[in-house]
């Protein structure tokens, strides 16, 4: 009787899209609270004027990046975890996105210290993560699975 033979696990691209977001977004945090100025000042300071590689960055905006890594990471873990995960990284990322062109358009209300170029990378992980939901998953079997109704 002939053995069956098992490959090596195959991770499908939704989940390892969010295994990189999270991954990405985890760094993102913990690397900004290094590029804080005071942080008791820079808690919820509007124009900051630090962060890295030209993103702009406070300490809250650093927590939430944290959150957003976190949750993504545990996300990438199975399918149902896949959808819960992306929708709230979806979520997440869109009142980020949202609160940033509230704070371009009105600096005073900028509690996230957002400047264009952090606006953008949140709208297109928005983005990303809205195809994450919506996208189907190849089960073993060969067949995919629907996205959830």
């Amino acid at each position: 009787m002939a053995r069956e033979q098992h490959g090596p696990a195959r991770f499908p691209a939704p989940q390892v899209a969010v295994l990189v977001i999270g991954a990405l977004y985890l760094v993102w945090g913990i690397v900004g609270f290094f590029f804080l100025g005071d942080p008791a000042t820079d808690l919820a300071g509007r124009d900051t004027n630090h962060g890295l590689l030209g993103l702009e960055t406070n300490a809250l905006q650093n927590l939430v990046h944290v959150v957003i890594g976190l949750v993504a990471l545990v996300g990438a873990s199975n399918e149902k975890a896949l959808r819960v995960g992306g929708g709230v990284v979806l979520a997440a990322c869109l009142v980020l996105a949202a609160a940033g062109v509230v704070g371009l358009l009105l600096p005073q209300a900028n509690v996230f210290s957002e400047n264009l170029a952090v606006t953008v990378v949140h709208a297109v992980t928005a983005l990303a993560a809205l195809v994450v939901v919506l996208v189907r998953v190849p089960t073993p079997e060969g067949q995919e699975s629907a996205p959830p109704s």
